[in-house]
């Protein structure tokens, strides 16, 4: 495995940036029903129909941009195996700069022992970020 270093002295801007990321990235692994999907695409192009922007312009991708990344955030939390969550933190850890040395393509490729050690890892590192000192 490729070196890393773990971020220390976390600050809540970190902290912050984590567990978006990490909502982004579990966002990623849910499915929305068709049905559901549908209502919601009919919804957008009458609101951009109404605001005048027309498909395929930047503004309108923008907008659907947008749409996608909300509609994703707004589905109910995915239930997620064991492995699929400590890949998730590790991942998670490196797009929010916790972890470097690291790309997240590679976190697939590495073993799952050494995922298990990095998610203990960030998560030894979050635990140490609402310590005192002194406590």
């Amino acid at each position: 495995m490729a070196d890393y270093t773990l971020k220390s002295d976390l600050r809540q801007r970190d902290i912050e940036a984590f567990f978006k990321a990490r909502r982004e990235i579990e966002a990623g692994c849910l499915e929305v029903p068709a049905t559901q999907l549908a209502a919601q695409l009919v919804e957008l192009l009458q609101s951009v129909r109404s605001a005048g922007l027309k498909p395929g312009t930047p503004e309108f991708l923008q907008v659907f941009q947008e749409f996608a990344r909300e509609l994703r955030m707004r589905q109910a939390p995915a239930q997620l195996s064991g492995p699929e969550a400590t890949g998730v933190s590790v991942r998670a850890a490196i797009r929010a700069g916790w972890l470097s040395g690291l790309d997240e393509g590679v976190v697939g490729e590495l073993k799952p022992a050494i995922v298990r050690d990095l998610a203990q890892k960030v998560d030894d590192s979050l635990r140490a970020a609402y310590n005192l000192p002194g406590e």
